[in-house]
């Protein structure tokens, strides 16, 4: 399964990959636009090296080692933390430091504890992890990610607003087709698209702007008329005083 997914709070790219019967879904949070244009998203498994590619709309968002990204690939990961790797002891952890610059005000309560305020450590690194290595107990598994019968594409649709269309869809074993798919089918197509796009949220913003416009004339002339209104009640009431 490939594609995108706006289901309550979650939204992502979704790459699940079929392994022993089931769905194995990549750890990584893959993020998308999510707005009223059309989008093309395009997934690259490679073999023998089982890497892959995530791309949308021909620029490169995600890749990485199906096996180390995609849960439950293999039993033994491909790449392992270095046993011999060790923390700089110049690494700093801490994100944030109390503020040298602070100083506690005169008139405190010497009965109450006083704390600097906090701010961001300029010599913070990060959390040390070590680096990755090839790792030695693995042994490659040529079945992973190999799929010598795709013969159908289906959707796995769950709408609650429609307007959502999917068109031209591709399945090949030649990246270079798909690139050309790219340049000549969905490049042209998205030109034109955005360029109504932007004539029509125009339009719209113009229309906006003059029934704004003309709502506003519209309230000054019955305002207009409410004063007169009053103008001519009180000069009756005068005369009838009269």
């Amino acid at each position: 399964m490939f594609g995108p997914d706006v289901c309550g709070q979650t939204r992502r790219v979704h790459v699940i990959l079929e392994r022993g019967g089931q769905g194995r879904m990549i750890k990584k949070q893959i993020d998308f636009t999510n707005d009223e244009l059309t989008h093309m998203y395009t997934l690259v498994i490679s073999q023998p090296s089982q890497e892959y590619r995530v791309l949308i709309d021909g620029q490169e968002v995600a890749a990485g080692n199906i096996v180390d990204d995609v849960e439950d690939m293999s039993s033994v990961p491909s790449m392992i933390p270095d046993p011999e790797a060790v923390k700089p002891a110049n690494w700093v952890e801490e994100a944030q430091i109390a503020d040298p610059e602070d100083n506690k005000p005169e008139d405190w309560d010497e009965s109450e504890e006083w704390n600097a305020r906090m701010i961001d450590n300029p010599e913070y690194k990060g959390d040390w992890s070590a680096p990755l290595i090839p790792n030695p107990d693995y042994k490659a598994d040529p079945t992973i990610a190999v799929f010598k019968d795709l013969a159908f594409v289906a959707f796995d649709l769950w709408q609650v607003k429609a307007g959502t269309i999917f068109d031209n869809i591709l399945v090949t074993d030649d990246f270079s087709e798909a690139q050309r798919a790219i340049e000549t089918v969905f490049a042209p197509f998205v030109e034109l698209e955005n360029a109504a796009y932007k004539a029509f949220t125009e339009s719209n913003s113009s229309n906006t702007s003059e029934e704004t416009e003309n709502s506003d004339n519209n309230n000054n002339t019955a305002e207009g008329e409410s004063e007169d209104q009053l103008d001519s009640e009180s000069s009756t009431e005068n005369r009838t005083e009269l």
